[in-house]
């Protein structure tokens, strides 16, 4: 049987402004557990795309985070990517 590749490049974001009670949820419910269940899946390859304020929010209340992406992109596990800021001001 053929093999073939899937490509998962998973997007995270939250707008600018918005209340910090349902960002933390959705940390609390979506974006610590996915991460959590790829450190224990190393076979689980895919490109994680955060927009800049959800990552200042999580810098600012979660900084730990980043020790698990580091230790994600680390064994090539992860591919990061980002954006820049000018394209949330329009």
């Amino acid at each position: 049987m053929p093999k073939f590749a899937l490509v998962l490049l998973i997007h995270a974001h939250q707008p600018v402004g918005n209340f910090d009670d349902v960002v933390e949820r959705a940390y609390t419910d979506s974006y610590r557990p996915f991460i959590d269940l790829l450190l224990r899946h190393p076979t689980i390859r895919v490109g994680l795309h955060y927009s800049g304020p959800l990552l200042e929010w999580i810098e600012s209340k979660h900084p730990d985070y980043f020790d698990r992406l580091r230790d994600l992109v680390a064994r090539n596990q992860v591919e990061i990517v980002g954006e820049d800021f000018t394209s949330l001001s329009s």
